[in-house]
Formats: structure tokens, sequence, C-alpha cells
């Protein structure tokens, strides 16, 4: 079995939601604007990922989970403080 694991996807449900989080929200800096691919995913870049698992091109794909968010769950990031709208990355 394979699985998706989605990052901020845009929808009609939570649109209105997104848009109205502050730029100096942690959680913004996080999920949308600190990650390699800014903004928000669509419902098409979901539906590609699960075309993608259930195409022909995928018969020896298993046991995965496809992050599609942006490269959210390879970044190290974290809010710098009360600093406002910036951040930081965790160094090892």
């Amino acid at each position: 079995a394979n699985t998706i694991a989605p990052g901020t996807i845009e929808t009609p449900l939570n649109s209105d939601i997104l848009r109205t989080w502050g730029d100096e929200s942690a959680l913004k800096q996080i999920v949308v604007i600190n990650k390699p691919i800014r903004g928000n995913g669509a419902v098409e870049d979901i539906a590609a990922g699960v075309a993608y698992l259930a195409s022909q091109e995928a018969k020896y794909v298993s046991a995965q989970c496809l992050a599609i968010d942006g490269g959210l769950t390879g970044t190290r990031f974290v809010p710098d403080g009360d600093a406002g709208p910036t951040a930081r990355f965790i160094e090892d």
C-alpha cells in the first residue's frame, strides 16, 4: 500500500482561512512561506500524485508515503521568536 501526505492544500473549504493568515503568523511562516516551494498547493497537485501511484509507471512502487507538501517535510525551520516574519533554519 502507498499513501499521500499532503501539505497545505488550498480548497474551496479552507481558502478564506488560508488567505487571512497574517505574515507574522508562526504557522504561516512554517507551512506556507519558509519552505522550498512557497505558497499553498492545489487539489490538482494531490490528484497528480494519486494518478501517478495508480498508474502503470508506479507498478513497482510499494510501501511509500508520497509527501506532496512543497518540501515542508524536508525543511528544518523554526520561527525566530518574537522577531516578526523572520525565521531561522535548524543547523546540524
